[in-house]
């Protein structure tokens, strides 16, 4: 048995295999889909995509074939992958470097074999893509060419997952600046916060409104800044398909009354009160973070697009048996029907309702909708007519 050589540019290959990020990976439609057509075209038993790594080769595809991997110094492939072009041997038996191969005379008795290398645009080998009978046999040049086309598919399907790797990195790489950049925030906006918050007590107790007044200004502002950041590490985490949901049971009145008290202080200002009907405790079974987030998201909305010396209602309705119906309804400007339609998408800012001098990205109720629908839910504006908007977010039980 003759044992192939490594390629000359070994170490490169290699690299380029690992960074693939496709070794030892499930089975997947595409792959086997080209090993199944390629052992139809050549009317053989078995088909292959094999990837040679250090001292294996290794099949992401095994159509006919049970066994997952080899030994890299028995495999036929080893042999391909040093050629430009396929590799073929139509009667092992026959031939002086395999007719004592353990795969020749041993299950899975390969006799004979045709193997494309599968050449990246690096000019690397990776593998091949190969046909594997019982019997000696040759293949007509149709069935040649076929077979090189379909390797072609696979290269590009390398490329394609290359391609996935490289943006799934430089997601990953905003994400975990952007997620630094919110948490090296935390520290100093805290450590402000605290300090307003002297002042303040100061001002209060001295009766100078004016410095109250503006620290309450501050510490608004520090929030905002929080939150845009926030707004915008969950926006990355959702496009980049990473964003997690971690359900808990939890008391969902609960969670709600945190909510209000958060944002007491911004109803306050313009002397909104906040109201919670409801006929019994809930309990859910869902991501309590995401969940406040939403609650969050529709109040502070409320709040700000509200009128002054207003009401903002909250109902938990139970009576669904699938979901738990929370509504947030609020007086304010009517949203436009041009609007309505578009009240969820990104970073989408209306110059007519609340004439664009409130804050924001735009991302807020396009993220809260994104989080209730990760969890079987969902939200939705319900209606806005004579001043009265209603957000509607379901919950599954």
């Amino acid at each position: 048995m003759e044992i192939a050589p490594v390629c000359a540019n070994e170490l490169e290959r290699l690299k380029e295999l690992n960074e693939l990020k496709i070794l030892d990976t499930v089975e997947e439609f595409d792959f086997d889909a080209i090993t199944q057509l390629a052992a139809s075209i050549c009317q053989t038993p078995i088909s292959l995509v094999s990837l040679i790594d250090t001292e294996r080769q290794w099949f992401k595809s095994h159509f006919g074939l049970e066994a997952r991997h080899t030994p890299r110094e028995i495999a036929f492939c080893s042999h391909a992958i040093l050629q430009d072009d396929i590799f073929i041997v139509e009667d092992s038996r026959l031939d002086t470097r395999f007719k004592d191969n353990p795969l020749a005379t041993n299950n899975p008795n390969v006799i004979f074999y045709a193997g494309i290398p599968l050449i990246t645009k690096k000019n690397n080998a990776l593998g091949t893509l190969c046909v594997i009978d019982h019997q000696a046999r040759s293949l007509t040049q149709n069935q040649i060419e076929s077979l090189k086309l379909l390797a072609r598919q696979v290269v590009a399907l390398f490329e394609l997952r290359q391609a996935k790797n490289n943006f799934a990195e430089e997601v990953s790489s905003k994400l975990r600046f952007l997620s630094s950049i919110n948490h090296e925030m935390r520290t100093p906006l805290n450590i402000l916060n605290g300090y307003i918050e002297l002042i303040e007590d100061d001002a209060i107790t001295s009766g100078d409104e004016k410095t109250r007044e503006s620290c309450q200004y501050i510490k608004t502002a520090c929030d905002q800044l929080t939150h845009l950041v926030k707004d915008v590490v969950d926006q990355i985490s959702i496009e980049s398909g990473i964003l997690k949901v971690y359900p808990k049971e939890f008391i969902l009145n609960n969670l709600i009354h945190d909510a209000i008290k958060e944002t007491r202080l911004i109803a306050s200002k313009k002397n909104i009160i906040i109201q919670v009907f409801y006929e019994r405790i809930e309990k859910v079974l869902a991501d309590e973070n995401k969940v406040k987030q939403i609650i969050l998201n529709l109040l502070t909305n409320a709040i700000n697009y509200g009128n002054p010396d207003s009401t903002i209602d909250i109902k938990i309705d139970h009576r669904k048996a699938e979901f738990i119906n929370i509504r947030v309804t609020n007086s304010g400007k009517e949203i436009s029907q041009q609007d309505r339609s578009r009240i969820f998408e990104r970073y989408f800012r209306s110059s007519d309702y609340g004439n664009g001098i409130i804050p924001g990205l735009g991302l807020g109720l396009p993220i809260a909708r994104h989080f209730a629908r990760a969890q079987g839910g969902d939200l939705i504006l319900e209606s806005s007519v004579n001043s009265m908007t209603t957000f509607l977010l379901l919950l599954k039980r």
